[in-house]
Formats: structure tokens, C-alpha cells, sequence
């Protein structure tokens, strides 16, 4: 929690957000608020900005998600062993990206270089 309070994001949510966290609320659904950004537990396609869903189950769920949304999916994450399901990452890898990732079009480098 100290990091995102020292990084804080470039872009802020809208509002909207905010109900979505009360719908959540209302019907019982797990999930975080962290001031800029909604994680939910949820098998629906997000539809509101700065939303991450997450959902549990085994390599056929992953396989399910992938048959109904597609390339609509920005990340799959797993933490077993590999799988057969194309474009996944391991979730031991997702708070190290490639040095050339540019989160939100910025270039870390160069900003970093300055």
C-alpha cells in the first residue's frame, strides 16, 4: 500500500467507478478498492476502466475465459506449473516486466535518464 501512495497513476478512474464498487457491495461480491483502481472477483468482461477482475479455478477455466473473451483479455496469469493455454504469464513474472514495457505509454528509461 506505500508504494501506491508514492507512485500514484497518471490517469484517474471516473466516477462511475465508484458505483460499481457499491453494486459489489450491494450483492456480496469479493473485492479491493485501492483508490485508483477496482480489483473484483468476477467472470465478466470488465466494463468500466481502472477495473481488474480476477478469477480462480484450474487450466479448463483459463481455457473457458480465453474461448469467450478472446483477445478481449489483456492478461491470464497462473502460478502452477506450465500449461498448454497460449498467452499466459506466470504470475511470479507479472511485477517484473521487460525493461522496453512502457506502463501507460511512458518511457521509464528515458524519464529515469532525465
Amino acid at each position: 500500500q506505500e508504494f501506491w501512495k508514492e507512485n500514484p497513476q497518471h490517469q484517474k478512474p471516473a466516477p462511475d467507478i465508484k458505483y460499481q464498487y457499491a453494486y459489489n457491495e450491494a450483492v456480496q461480491r469479493n473485492q479491493l478498492w485501492l483508490e485508483d483502481f477496482l480489483i473484483q472477483e468476477s467472470e465478466e468482461l470488465p466494463e468500466i476502466d481502472f477495473t481488474v477482475n480476477w478469477v480462480k479455478g484450474g487450466e479448463d477455466k483459463v481455457k473457458e475465459l480465453k474461448a469467450s473473451f478472446g483477445k478481449k483479455l489483456q492478461s491470464v496469469y497462473i502460478t502452477g506449473e506450465d500449461s498448454d493455454v497460449s498467452e499466459i504469464e506466470e504470475l511470479s513474472k507479472a511485477q517484473r516486466p521487460p525493461i522496453f514495457w512502457k506502463p501507460d505509454g511512458v518511457d521509464v528509461i528515458k524519464e529515469l535518464v532525465k
